[in-house]
């Protein structure tokens, strides 16, 4: 059976995938290698398959993993990108004052 799985810890998993080392994942992702193979081996135990095969030169995907990959790509990648929108428009300045629909239609009630 497995647990609940953090968007974090795919996007890991993906950059792992994506780069085919610990190593590259990590620099890619400004983390330390030990922090990205602890998140894959806690992701691994959650979903209760292996991802990766590791081995001296780096990790390979399993099959297993490249179904995973396949599945959560869009939508992993698609949530990083509207992260990364609304924290440049957070540091830009942008943004302020505009309201969802939803919420211009609470405040006017």
């Amino acid at each position: 059976m497995s647990r609940p799985v953090s968007w974090d810890a795919l996007r890991v998993f993906l950059a792992v995938h994506r780069a085919g080392s610990f190593s590259a994942a990590a620099d890619e992702l400004g983390s330390a290698q030990s922090s990205v193979s602890e998140q894959i081996a806690r992701l691994e135990r959650n979903l209760g398959y292996v991802l990766v095969a590791r081995d001296r030169t780096g990790v390979r995907t399993t099959d297993r993993g490249l179904e995973l990959a396949a599945r959560v790509s869009g939508p992993v990648d698609a949530l990083a990108a509207a992260t990364s929108l609304n924290a440049a428009l957070r540091t830009s300045g942008g943004g302020h004052g505009v309201r969802p629909p939803a919420a211009r239609s609470m405040r006017s009630r």
